[in-house]
């Protein structure tokens, strides 16, 4: 079958139109004889070519509308279904004699589809509704009263146009909100949370899963960089404490009134290992508030923190010296011990002594001195005059040649002038300067020691 060609049709124009000469023939019929005068335009005939030219087409225009009817891939066809919400039936006319791939319907339902639906159209199979991923329809995709294209495609009906699609599993969409993915139609289950703020604390603060439609605030962190080791970050914050390693000397250290030890260590941080972190105490800080903390006063050959001790001990004149007044006594005179010319320091003790002078009320006075005598023989000490009865413990004896101090327990210090040579031998002297019958003086050192230091 060509293509029609339309013809373009012409009317006939002339100087005298429907104008005609009569003519008298033999067997006296008449003939009209046209008498049109100048012939403007032919025009086209109507001839039998030109009506079969039209006729030919009408006949080719029936036989296309015919044919395009019954092409049902070409022109889907339309239709209200019957059957029930699993089985969808309809009837098309023209009536189809075989569902071909491609072949398109449209359908409305007449109601909402139930599970796996299928369609049979004018009885010529029930096929699967599927959407156009191939995966059957779930209850309720397909709603009543609303138009839906197939295309038959194997042994199913396929969506003509896809509708949502995603791998999302309830698990991923809001709970309560419904979404079409690859598996179907699904409803949401992730919960809704309420967000607020979260304090940092000690233990881990720990949100529930879920959608979040307020915000959650976590204020910011006041971190000091000099409050955390270096090396470490802490909320965002470089820490700059020093990390204090292997053996640190201090800084210093200084007494409480107690005289405990204070120690000033430099700041950071210590692991407070052995060798690592340590803190070491120069023997200097220490001497720097134990100003005693010398050799002078430690033994001989005794070693405390490196200090090795040049105090000798020595036992000296007269050992487990008792002595108690007889009668008139006056100027009795014993020297108890000596020390060696040279000596910084020395000090003389006894578990076992007392100097006590007795009298009775208001009776004459006793003098007795307790004194120490240089090489020239000048004394410098205690002098006691008593009127009744005094008793002085006197178990400490002690000179200390750089300060020129020398000291008895029970009795006090005395100034050494500058005049008395203590770079000599040095004598401990006991003596009685005054005496009444009445009075008992008494002194007595035993089992003394007398320990001494260049």
């Amino acid at each position: 079958m060509m293509a029609y060609v339309p013809l373009i049709w012409k009317n006939r124009e002339v100087e005298r139109p429907r104008t005609f000469q009569l003519q008298n023939n033999a067997d006296g019929s008449v003939t009209l004889v046209p008498k049109e005068g100048v012939i403007v335009e032919a025009g086209t005939p109507i001839i039998a070519d030109n009506m079969n030219r039209i006729e030919q087409g009408i006949a080719d225009i029936s036989m296309a509308v015919g044919s395009g009817v019954a092409d049902y891939v070409r022109q889907p066809g339309y239709s209200v279904t019957s059957g029930t919400a699993t089985a969808y039936t309809v009837i098309l006319n023209p009536v189809p004699t075989i569902l071909t791939d491609g072949f398109g319907i449209t359908i409305v339902p007449h109601v909402t589809n139930g599970v796996n639906p299928t369609l049979n159209i004018n009885a010529l199979g029930a096929f699967p509704l599927k959407d156009q991923k191939g995966i059957a329809f779930a209850t309720g995709k397909l709603l009543v009263g609303k138009p839906y294209t197939f295309r038959k495609v194997g042994l199913d009906f396929l969506a003509d146009s896809a509708g949502g699609s995603g791998n999302a599993t309830a698990g991923d969409i809001r709970a309560g909100k419904t979404a079409a993915t690859d598996a179907g139609d699904i409803t949401g289950t992730l919960p809704v949370q309420t967000g607020g703020t979260v304090t940092p604390g000690a233990t881990a603060v720990v949100k529930p899963a879920g959608i979040y439609d307020t915000p959650i605030t976590v204020p910011a962190v006041d971190v000091p960089a000099a409050n955390v080791k270096a090396g470490t970050t802490i909320a965002g914050t470089a820490g700059t404490m020093p990390n204090r390693t292997g053996v640190i000397g201090s800084n210093g250290v200084a007494n409480w009134a107690n005289l405990d030890l204070a120690v000033y260590i430099p700041e950071g941080y210590y692991p407070g290992q052995v060798g690592n972190g340590e803190i070491r105490i120069p023997l200097a800080q220490l001497q720097a508030v134990e100003s005693n903390l010398i050799p002078g006063n430690v033994r001989e050959n005794v070693n405390i923190r490196g200090i090795v001790g040049n105090l000798k001990e020595r036992m000296s004149g007269t050992i487990d010296f008792d002595y108690t007044s007889g009668g008139n006594s006056a100027g009795y005179t014993v020297d108890i011990f000596t020390v060696p010319a040279g000596i910084r320091y020395f000090s003389a003790f006894s578990n076992d002594a007392i100097f006590s002078i007795a009298g009775l009320s208001g009776s004459s006075s006793s003098i007795a001195a307790l004194c120490l005598v240089d090489s020239n023989g000048m004394e410098v000490g205690f002098t006691q005059t008593i009127s009744g009865s005094s008793t002085y413990p006197t178990y400490t004896l002690f000179l200390d040649v750089p300060t020129r101090q020398f000291k008895i327990s029970g009795l006090g210090t005395v100034s050494i002038p500058g005049n008395f040579n203590l770079n000599g031998p040095i004598r401990f002297r006991f003596k009685i300067i005054q005496h009444q019958q009445a009075f008992s003086v008494v002194f007595r050192m035993n089992e003394g020691k007398v320990l001494y230091s260049n």
